[in-house]
């Protein structure tokens, strides 16, 4: 069974982070795409963790992704890439990057081990999603096709707190 996890993905924001949610809440995705390779003589495997991070102020939805960065935490400032900045748009160019990252990193493990056998999972892990405090994005450069971002992140949010501030800002 193929599973698209942009598509997963896309519908979870939409259920769990509404439009209007306001500026100081996001939802964060950490994916760890992982590549595997049993030789007879030798295992091989690579891991790319992802961070994507959603915001939805509005009536448009930011998609900020990180990779090759361990575990995302709280109360620290990252440096990320935006993705994607619209109102419906963001679910297909906000993860253009995942599906060429994924297709560029399975080309270059098919190269290292000079073979085409080999398993590759894309894992959301044990919990697939958090609520994260944002106080504050600001712009850092911004390239032709590259626009990045500091952005500063507060406390994790339980799921309980992170509704409290959704229906307050939908209410308001």
């Amino acid at each position: 069974m193929k599973t698209d996890i942009d598509k997963v993905i896309a519908q979870i924001v939409e259920k769990f982070l509404p439009r209007f949610s306001g500026e100081n809440i996001g939802l964060l995705f950490s994916i760890e795409l992982r590549f595997s390779h049993y030789g007879k003589t030798q295992e091989t495997a690579k891991n790319i963790n992802v961070n994507i991070l959603f915001q939805r102020p509005a009536n448009y939805t930011r998609v900020l992704a990180m990779i090759n960065q361990n575990k995302f935490v709280c109360n620290d400032i990252f440096d990320m890439t935006e993705e994607s900045y619209h109102d419906s748009c963001w679910r297909s160019d906000g993860f253009s990057f995942l599906r060429m990252l994924i297709q560029k990193e399975k080309e270059n493990f098919e190269n290292e081990i000079k073979s085409q056998k080999y398993s590759f999972d894309v894992c959301l892990g044990f919990v697939p999603f958090e609520f994260v405090e944002i106080n504050k994005i600001s712009p850092v450069s911004s390239e032709a096709y590259e626009k990045r971002m500091k952005v500063n992140v507060g406390k994790c949010l339980n799921l309980n707190d992170a509704m409290l501030i959704i229906l307050k800002e939908i209410k308001s």
